[in-house]
């Protein structure tokens, strides 16, 4: 055979001897891997070394861990609430009892020391007294509003009639209506009570019996506004009210009183109110949860029965400070005082007071009994 014949059946030799051995190779692997079963997460676990399988498993636990976390974070707000609304008293679940008290204290002036000043200069009453306004509810009456019976009473402190106690207790009636949050948002809240007097003598209260009242709807309510993250505010206390009477001309003991002293005063301080809204508007600074400063301005205007419309009363100035005692009592302490731009009004009057005759130190009694 000659060399390029022999070189070409070696060659070819060879090559067949290499496909022989690839193609078992290829058959044996073709083989195991059609055999061998696929493995679980388990068994892939089983063969990572032990710090793989350390690392793998705190991941699994921090993973598990704030998923938990969150959840319980997301659910704990209305369990809270829940649990809370739970472990109070069936009682207290369902009624609730608050109070406002308010003194008219004594004048700054020595004509006026020993009794409270209106802004014209005059008595508001007898004395010196308490006005105490004591709320009863049945909560969730009307969706989030509670029924309302307001139990209204006076005690006058210093009664100034000749021959008679000079402590005296008036019962003043009780008012019917709904209270609660009437308006609220994000940085405000309107809350309070629309309500009326009833015209039932037994209930009626003192004055309101001796006027004839039949109704008089309004609302007794506070507007407050604290923007996030600042210490001023807004507040005002709103009392607008309207009257209906049986008898337009019959007066109360207080009417006859004023009558008496100052006969020269004119219908505005002479005649009962058939109309009227009172709002004390002012600025509020916080220093802490506990702590708050306003001044302010009282702003008064009454229809009364006769007069020739809505008239102005003598503006008022106020300065306080309130301080938070517990849930229970809220202290409010202020000087109250007019204006000289109001002299003319006075005068107009029959009234000769200057406006600091009009000054007088007054408190403010607040708080959820229950």
């Amino acid at each position: 055979m000659g060399y390029r014949k022999q070189y070409l059946w070696r060659s070819g030799t060879a090559l067949l001897t290499a496909a022989a051995i690839l193609g078992t190779a290829t058959n044996v692997l073709a083989e195991e891997t059609t055999t061998q079963p696929v493995q679980t997460g388990e068994q892939v676990k089983s063969q990572q070394s032990a710090p793989e399988r350390d690392a793998s498993a705190a991941a699994a636990d921090i993973k598990s861990k704030i998923e938990s976390d969150s959840s319980q974070a997301q659910a704990a707000p209305v369990a809270n609430a829940s649990e809370a609304t739970a472990q109070k008293p069936w009682f207290t679940r369902n009624f609730g009892m608050n109070y406002n008290s308010f003194f008219a204290g004594p004048g700054l002036t020595n004509a006026a020391r020993g009794i409270t000043p209106d802004f014209f200069g005059g008595d508001q009453d007898t004395g010196m007294y308490f006005w105490n306004l004591i709320s009863v509810k049945k909560k969730n009456f009307i969706g989030d509003l509670a029924l309302d019976i307001q139990f209204r009473n006076q005690l006058v402190v210093n009664h100034k009639v000749e021959g008679e106690a000079p402590l005296q207790f008036r019962h003043q009636g009780q008012r019917v209506g709904v209270s609660g949050k009437l308006l609220k948002g994000k940085d405000w809240v309107l809350s309070g009570a629309i309500n009326t007097d009833l015209p039932i003598r037994a209930i009626a209260g003192q004055v309101n019996s001796e006027r004839t009242l039949l109704l008089n709807p309004g609302m007794f309510a506070t507007f407050s506004w604290d923007p996030a993250g600042s210490k001023w505010g807004f507040f005002a206390l709103i009392t607008p009210r309207v009257l209906f009477y049986r008898d337009r001309q019959a007066k109360s003991t207080q009417d006859l009183n004023w009558e008496k002293k100052e006969p020269g005063r004119n219908a505005l301080a002479t005649l009962k109110p058939e109309l009227f809204l009172i709002a004390n508007p002012s600025v509020s600074y916080t220093f802490n949860d506990k702590a708050q400063a306003r001044l302010g301005v009282q702003l008064d205007y009454e229809k009364m029965v006769g007069g020739s419309g809505i008239q102005r009363l003598p503006m008022g100035v106020e300065l306080g400070f309130g301080y938070d005692v517990a849930s229970w009592l809220n202290v409010y302490t202020y000087l109250q005082t007019s204006t000289p731009l109001d002299d003319t009004l006075r005068a107009n009057a029959g009234s000769t007071a200057k406006w600091y005759d009009t000054a007088s130190l007054n408190v403010w009694f607040s708080g959820n009994v229950f």
